[in-house]
């Protein structure tokens, strides 16, 4: 991940759209948006694109602690 908006561990509130800019030596064609509630134990996917910018909207009021 060369750039993740807004940055990983923010605090995003009502809806939010989550962007992501990759790349590595064969091309990234995918991005799958999840979040955690524990840490990093488990993760809810939100959603994923495969499209050239990388990014889905994501309504935090479905979740209890919206952090990313």
């Amino acid at each position: 991940i060369i750039k993740l908006s807004p940055a990983s561990g923010s605090i995003i509130s009502s809806k939010a759209t989550l962007n992501v800019t990759a790349d590595d030596n064969v091309g990234v064609t995918k991005a799958v948006y999840s979040y955690s509630t524990d840490d990093g134990v488990t993760w809810i996917d939100i959603g994923e694109s495969s499209t050239n910018s990388l990014s889905v909207k994501f309504d935090t009021t479905t979740v209890l602690t919206p952090t990313v």
